[in-house]
């Protein structure tokens, strides 16, 4: 699934994952598209993966959900909501609708 500058997807082994990873960097390559930041919850896979296409971080975010790929966890991070002196109720029921 492809979203932007986001692919999201799974596999059912490493192998599979491996052959994908080869041939979706192929294809994005002949497109002069680099794809990158790859994570995974599978220390196998990314045993393949180059470390300059790795992701930096354990927390991967897309889509206002943030995957923890250590210990395979999903959640949402609502918006922080701010809240000023002068907030008004349409201020409120805006932020209310952001966490939805």
């Amino acid at each position: 699934n492809t979203y932007v500058d986001n692919v999201i997807t799974g596999r059912n082994n490493p192998e599979e994952s491996k052959r994908y990873y080869d041939t979706a960097k192929s294809a994005f390559k002949a497109a002069s598209m680099n794809l990158r930041e790859w994570a995974s919850n599978d220390h196998d896979f990314l045993a393949h993966i180059p470390e300059e296409d790795r992701s930096k971080s354990d927390i991967v975010k897309c889509l206002g959900l943030q995957w923890n790929t250590t210990t395979d966890n999903i959640s949402l991070a609502p918006p922080r909501a701010t809240l000023e002196e002068s907030t008004t109720k349409r201020d409120v029921v805006r932020m209310a609708a952001r966490m939805n």
